[in-house]
């Protein structure tokens, strides 16, 4: 959950930036922030809903690998402070976004029953295809970069 709020710390801080001069990417962004809100609270009720044995499986992914996403976020904010152009901005919030999807469905599917995971999974597919859809719009709309527009047009 950590690195959930992390993300929409950043997401709200890219909205700030946006909001009075590029309402399209401001928009964006605040969606973007508001949906990790609820993967947040998503991920807080599966929590609170695992037994104490189901919470201590040992899963594949290394659980510190989130903390460390978490820290990665934090210090790409911090960069912002220093200027980073659109691209750099885009390409890391795609490979936050991939990566944060992925990290979270492994930990669910592996540590939940199978019907607590296909319902995790149903809520969070529709909001994550939904603003992973607008990020690589706003992306092909914007960058000059042929890899990140290269990558964008694979999602699709």
């Amino acid at each position: 959950m950590a690195n959930e709020m992390a993300m929409r710390t950043l997401y709200f801080d890219l909205w700030r930036r946006a909001a009075s001069h590029d309402p399209d990417l401001a928009e964006l962004w605040e969606g973007m922030a508001r949906e990790e809100a609820t993967h947040a609270t998503l991920l807080r009720q599966l929590k609170d809903a695992l037994s104490p044995e189901q919470l201590e499986v040992e899963v594949s992914f290394p659980v510190h690998a989130l903390d460390r996403a978490a820290n990665e976020v934090e210090r790409f904010r911090l960069r912002l402070r220093d200027g980073v152009d659109a691209d750099d901005i885009f390409r890391f919030v795609l490979d936050a976004e991939l990566g944060e999807q992925n990290r979270v469905l492994m930990q669910v599917v592996q540590v939940c029953p199978a019907e607590v995971a296909a319902a995790v999974y149903e809520q969070l597919k529709d909001p994550v295809d939904g603003h992973l859809k607008s990020l690589c719009a706003q992306i092909e709309r914007r960058t000059e970069d042929a890899d990140l527009r290269a990558r964008v047009t694979g999602l699709r």
